[in-house]
């Protein structure tokens, strides 16, 4: 027989072990009726799973950037590669406002092709220009072969490059395409590349 000491004792255990109990389970049940509750309002409301939200592609420094001249039978005139860093975190909007005269023809994460029609009756009217690199003033500048055009300075200083680059810029032995010329009145590091097939001696 308990005493009333041991009874009341024991009776405190026991309420405390329900209320600790109860506590427990009522916390529980209602955290993870809230989670639910989360993860479920933004599929009701969009009506999307998050695989499906249109993910935004922008130009990555692996991307292969490439300006197509072509007639409107889709003939290439010409072709030339344009360095990803200089366009390194557009997106297809910002490019094709950057590049107003082309078309977008691909745009992914590896590959970006902008292509200009142009028609024959326009490559008929006008004869086909070439332009040279040369120099203007301790600078690379651009000029149409067999005019007497003002050149068109870029920002890149002749000083960069070997004695052997500096003499064929300054006798006019490079010549570049259209789409060239336009690349680096946009972006003057194309320059590099267009000079990665002329060695030193």
């Amino acid at each position: 027989m308990l005493s009333k000491k041991q009874y009341l004792y024991t009776l405190f255990i026991a309420i405390a072990v329900f209320i600790l109990v109860f506590l427990v389970t009522y916390f529980y049940t209602k955290q993870n009726s809230w989670h639910i509750e989360q993860s479920d309002e933004p599929i009701a409301m969009s009506g999307l799973s998050v695989e499906q939200w249109p993910e935004e592609i922008y130009i990555l420094p692996q991307t292969k950037i490439v300006l197509k001249n072509q007639n409107t039978k889709g003939k290439a005139f010409s072709e030339t590669k344009v360095d990803s860093k200089s366009l390194l975190g557009l997106t297809k909007d910002e490019v094709a406002d950057r590049f107003k005269g082309y078309t977008i023809e691909t745009f992914n994460e590896k590959e970006v092709t902008l292509v200009k029609d142009i028609s024959q009756e326009q490559k008929l009217e006008t004869p086909d220009v070439t332009y040279v690199l040369g120099v203007d003033d301790h600078y690379v500048c651009i000029k149409e072969k067999g005019t007497t055009k003002r050149p068109v300075k870029i920002d890149y200083e002749v000083a960069h490059f070997s004695k052997y680059i500096y003499s064929l810029l300054l006798n006019e032995e490079i010549e570049i395409t259209n789409a060239q010329k336009e690349a680096l009145l946009l972006n003057p590091s194309t320059l590099q590349k267009i000079l990665q097939g002329y060695v030193g001696e």
